[in-house]
């Protein structure tokens, strides 16, 4: 059965009526027939003993003069399908698509009692005890149905690879954090690492560790006071310091944007060096608590081994080659995590594989099937198969569908899905609709307390977008106000006109620029981590806000009270569009209601999802191909080249020689010249001469084919002639020379830099004039102009990589 949310559950069924009568009108929004009667609305209502007055009150329910109603988010799409920037102007949207909602189902995560992990957990009665203490202090009532049924599997099946495929929000992450803590707790007395978490992004990694941290802090205390040792965990990543000496820490800096696990404290938690090692402490003076759970740095991680270490794809590579952390992987290894597991596709997913082929040759992690993988993903077609190919394994393989599994649950709540297609008028852009729908959205959820994401995959273009909208449109112009203000534009006071937006603002007739602009802001991966963290910590607290994000906001991170996402042109994965409209819709606050809505280009290739069935490929890809799957390249030869060089510097790491990829133990103090680095390279190889048996085996096995070994010494003879190359190509060149190409790479850079700037100031300002004005002569300068703008764009990319 559905768990009973009355008011929620009648607006659903509302939602519902109405677009069964949009249908019927062929989704025309100016026909009074797409619109609830009193009657639809007063059947619905009673059904759950709800007073229309009530809907009516909490803006649910939009009154039209004729007495019929629209419901808040059908009537939010109605204007947003007629977006226009003035009264008079034609709309921007030329096309739309309005989906037939969806209906999913949101797990209740307190169907199964604390109590009852007990006996699921087989750990001894006090240390069962303390775990469901922990989980009760972190503030979990209970577990969901499925998160139990797939714990049980965990724990008590023998298989090589378990699949956890399930919509976002289902709670994915909490199994295997589980599973892993019981794993650790029936073996407390035994040092090294015991799990390896990787996530595809950092942001991600650090969102996940803080909602983790909370359940190991106290799990933590209740075993120190039993006289116990630590659960540890480390954070191993490019953002990790090296050692007590890094900048982070002798600088304090904030940890990874992480809160202090303590609900009544707001502090943040910050790097602190002690007089042997580095800590994180919380910040706020009335707290101060230190988290020794935390091994801070590279050296502490690399010599430590932490029971539990976060990592990603390429820090583990990286890793494998490394002297100072070959301790990292040892005997106690049981469980490997791929979290975000679809995004491990095509090149990544073929690294992927190799890495863990290579992790296979020298720990044995599938031969011996000590250690279980886990592969967690909302979207992964054919699962299966997916496994297969990318830890390169055929049997073994734990799957159910999840759907299946919570069919058996007694409580659930439902959620709707609403997808929404634009595109534009071809004599607009795709980024002038995205703008007014990011000034729509804004405006709705200023009025509303709700909260959205503009996804743009693009950090120029993230930026720019935001500029725009909040310097010009809002701050500027206060074009807001002009679909609100019967004093500026007199026909907004009649509802049935799509200019007016009255109806999705709660009747205001203004909104101050300065507070509207406030809620909007932009999230990438070129921020510095701590502004990172204050993004994302503000718009989690506040109560309404617009963000503009690259996919660094994609996967996994909390943020439960979105209510709609706006994709700015067709991803370039139908995952990435599922993971992002899957953000939304979570939580009672937006009405278990998620609205997606997708802007399209006027391309042709991007103009066919708005046409006849292909929108499918992005919600559905399964019922366009029914053989689709995620490709993984683990057969490319290039990515098989690099693996074998990978593969020497394994195993040269392995024998304790230095392979130069630390450059604290490796190469400080070491290379001062061109001549130390050619010559530290020659000295590799003719290491790895020495070693070429061990290297034979090592590749044999990490490919499993015969003729593995002939592969590695060509590689080796290959590396050896390019050194050769080199070698030949430096004799005469001096630092003077080098450092003189350097400076005038800079300058370049400087001047490319401030041609951008002023292009973009430029466009901005015809952008201003093409609001009002409709001349295709100014318009093809503008097209000309991004043009240009977007070749030095990628000139100046070019100048920072040759900087590297």
């Amino acid at each position: 059965m559905t768990e009973q949310s009355p008011l929620i559950d009648c607006y659903h069924d509302l939602i519902l009526r109405e677009y069964s009568l949009l249908e019927k009108t062929e989704l025309n929004f100016e026909d009074s027939r797409s619109r609830l009667s009193e009657d639809d609305v007063e059947n619905v209502a009673t059904r759950y003993d709800i007073d229309r007055d009530q809907l009516l009150s909490q803006g649910l329910l939009v009154r039209y003069p004729d007495s019929t109603f629209r419901t808040m988010h059908i009537d939010l799409i109605f204007r947003a399908v007629n977006l226009r920037a003035a009264e008079w102007s034609p709309k921007i949207p030329l096309e739309h698509k309005v989906l037939k909602p969806r209906v999913d189902y949101l797990p209740s995560f307190t169907e199964v009692s604390l109590g009852e992990l007990k006996g699921i957990t087989a750990l001894p009665a006090d240390l069962a005890e303390i775990l469901c203490k922990a989980l009760r202090d972190s503030g979990y009532g209970g577990i969901a149905f499925h998160q139990k049924h797939f714990l049980q599997k965990f724990l008590h099946e023998d298989h090589r690879c378990y699949l956890l495929v399930s919509p976002t929000a289902s709670g994915k992450s909490l199994i295997f954090y589980l599973a892993i803590l019981v794993d650790i707790l029936s073996r407390i007395t035994e040092k090294g690492t015991k799990a390896i978490i990787l996530y595809p992004r950092k942001a991600l990694a650090s969102d996940q560790l803080f909602k983790f941290l909370r359940v190991v802090y106290s799990l933590n205390s209740y075993l120190s006071a039993k006289g116990m040792r630590k659960i540890t965990i480390g954070l191993d990543d490019g953002d990790t310091p090296r050692s007590t000496r890094s900048d982070e820490v002798r600088r304090a800096s904030i940890f990874r944007g992480i809160k202090c696990t303590k609900v009544e404290c707001s502090g943040s938690l910050k790097y602190s060096a002690s007089r042997d090692r580095a800590l994180i402490v919380c910040d706020n003076p009335r707290c101060r608590t230190v988290y020794d759970e935390i091994l801070v740095t590279k050296g502490d991680i690399w010599t430590g081994s932490p029971d539990i270490v976060f990592s990603n794809l390429s820090a583990l590579n990286r890793r494998m080659m490394m002297v100072p952390s070959q301790d990292l992987i040892g005997p106690s290894l049981s469980w490997i995590i791929l979290d975000e597991a679809h995004t491990y596709r095509e090149e990544l997913g073929g690294h992927a594989r190799w890495l863990l082929r290579r992790l296979d040759a020298r720990f044995e992690v599938l031969t011996k099937g000590k250690v279980k993988f886990v592969i967690s993903s909302a979207t992964i077609p054919k699962p299966v198969q997916f496994a297969k190919k990318l830890i390169g394994i055929t049997e073994q393989i734990y799957y159910e569908p999840y759907d299946e599994v919570l069919k058996s649950a007694k409580h659930k709540f439902r959620k709707l899905i609403l997808d929404v297609v634009l595109a534009p008028n071809p004599l607009r852009s795709a980024e002038s609709l995205a703008e007014e729908l990011a000034l729509l959205l804004g405006v709705w959820g200023f009025a509303n307390s709700k909260k959205a994401v503009l996804f743009v995959d693009n950090v120029s273009e993230v930026e720019r977008i935001y500029d725009f909208v909040v310097d010009t449109i809002i701050q500027d112009r206060a074009e807001h106000n002009d679909h609100l203000n019967p004093s500026i534009t007199p026909s907004v006071t009649d509802v049935t006109r799509s200019f007016s937006w009255q109806s999705i603002a709660q009747n205001a007739s203004s909104i101050d620029s300065t507070q509207l602009a406030s809620i909007y802001d932009f999230h990438n991966a070129e921020l510095q981590p701590e502004e990172r963290a204050r993004v994302e910590n503000r718009f989690k607290s506040q109560s309404s806000g617009l963000i503009f994000s690259t996919s660094t906001l994609e996967l996994g991170i909390d943020i439960g009270d979105i209510a709609a996402i706006i994709q700015y042109k067709v991803p370039l994965t139908s995952e990435s569009y599922t993971q992002r409209v899957g953000r939304a819709g979570r939580s009672d606050k937006v009405l278990r209601v998620a609205l997606g809505m997708l802007v399209l280009t006027n391309s042709p290739s991007q103009v066919r999802f708005v046409l006849g069935n292909e929108y499918l490929r992005l919600i559905d890809p399964e019922k366009i191909d029914p053989y689709i799957e995620i490709p993984i390249a683990w057969e490319n030869e290039e990515i098989r080249k690099q693996h074998m060089i990978f593969s020497i510097l394994d195993i040269l790491a392995a024998r304790g020689h230095r392979t130069y990829l630390d450059y604290t133990s490796e190469v400080q103090g070491y290379w001062s010249s061109v001549d130390d680095v050619i010559n530290s390279l020659k000295e590799l190889c003719g290491l790895a001469r020495r070693e070429l048996e061990s290297l034979r085996n090592y590749a044999n096995s990490a490919t499993r084919d015969p003729k593995a070994s002939k592969t590695i010494e060509q590689t080796l003879e290959r590396i050896e002639i390019k050194l050769a190359i080199a070698e030949k190509r430096l004799v005469g060149l001096d630092a003077r020379s080098i450092e003189d190409s350097l400076s005038r790479l800079r300058n370049a850079e400087t001047s490319v830099t401030a041609a951008v700037r002023s292009l973009h100031d430029i466009r901005s300002r015809i952008e201003g004039v093409l609001q009002t004005m409709r001349l295709d002569e100014l318009q093809n300068h503008d097209k000309k102009l991004l043009e240009v703008e977007e070749s030095l764009r990628r000139v100046l990319s070019a100048l920072e990589r040759m900087m590297r």
